[in-house]
């Protein structure tokens, strides 16, 4: 059980680091290849995930890179 809610935990952070690194693909930094690489390790990390926890994941990756 715990191993379950540390591994959903690591998994929050890293979409959190990834949608705070997209940022980095528009102006003024314009470092572009994030843009295609963040959204392309967001989709591994989602990979063989419930629609719910997906969700979970996805929410908060929206409201950090906006």
């Amino acid at each position: 059980m715990i191993n379950n809610f540390i591994h959903y935990i690591l998994k929050l952070l890293i979409a959190l680091f990834l949608g705070s690194l997209t940022t980095l693909s528009f102006a003024p930094y314009k470092i572009w290849p994030i843009a295609i690489l963040g959204p392309l390790f967001l989709l591994l990390l989602l990979h063989k995930c419930s629609a719910k926890f997906a969700f979970f994941l996805g929410y908060p990756i929206d409201l950090v890179s906006v």
